[in-house]
């Protein structure tokens, strides 16, 4: 999962065509530490999904920008646009399936960064 550190970044990561999963944790948050190393596993079965992980304490305007309240937090995007998000408890099972079904919001292929 690429980590990404400024709202430039950010931006032009889920703007981009194809479908994209943003992880949005924190430094001091165990949970999300605990949380992220199963995101990135499951994630990355799904070919068609470009993921990338940013910390809320490197990029605090990232709050308010995508109006993140709580951390954990999943936000997938198709083409731009947000389709999906979960936060603070992530179940796996479901957003695995949410996964599968992301394949069909879209026919652009995701670009490699």
């Amino acid at each position: 999962m690429k980590p990404l550190t400024t709202l430039e970044q950010v931006q032009q990561h889920v703007r981009h065509q194809g479908i994209r999963l943003l992880y949005v944790g924190a430094q001091h948050c165990g949970v999300c530490h605990a949380l992220l190393p199963a995101i990135t596993k499951a994630v990355a079965e799904f070919s068609h999904i470009s993921a990338a992980q940013v910390r809320i304490d490197d990029v605090p305007v990232l709050a308010s920008y995508l109006q993140v309240m709580s951390v954990p937090a999943v936000l997938l995007f198709a083409d731009g646009k947000e389709y999906h998000r979960v936060a603070r408890f992530v179940p796996l099972a479901p957003l695995v399936q949410v996964f599968e079904t992301s394949k069909h919001w879209t026919n652009a292929q995701p670009s490699t960064l």
